[in-house]
């Protein structure tokens, strides 16, 4: 496929405003989203759809500290469709985070804020079309 524009892309998200930001940034350039909201909606799409990319956020369950849930995505995600590129998105970003999401061969670990306020938008659509360029190569 030469046309990354078509790409699809699953966007695993449990704050609806941050699914809806993503979706719509998503979108706007020309993706084919599909969006989820927990770890077990993201595992059942994964099973009956192919996916080019993932964004997965890092804490599925945000009023629950610690937790990462998004690594068991990302985990499933590999397993289910082992070619996927992955991104980790945070809102808690940690060194130790990062280095374990790149153990798990994630192509992209990107910071955002509260509400989006100091969000990347055109950092983010960056790795999104370089990961396509690099995968459409091959």
């Amino acid at each position: 496929m030469n046309d990354t524009k078509k790409a699809k892309i699953l966007v695993v998200e449990d704050l609806p405003t941050w699914r809806m930001i993503l979706y719509d940034i998503l979108s706007e350039e020309g993706y084919e989203v599909t969006t989820a909201d927990s770890f077990q909606e993201a595992v059942n799409l994964l099973d009956k759809k192919e996916f080019d990319i993932a964004t997965i956020d890092m804490r599925l369950v945000d009023t629950l500290p610690y937790n990462m849930q998004g690594m068991e995505v990302l985990k499933r995600a590999k397993d289910i469709q082992p070619g996927i590129k992955a991104i980790i998105l945070t809102g808690y970003p940690d060194d130790n985070q990062e280095k374990k999401a790149k153990d798990y061969d994630v192509q992209g670990y990107h910071k955002k804020a509260p509400e989006g306020k100091s969000f990347d938008i055109d950092k983010f659509k960056e790795i999104i079309d370089n990961l396509l360029k690099k995968s459409y190569k091959k």
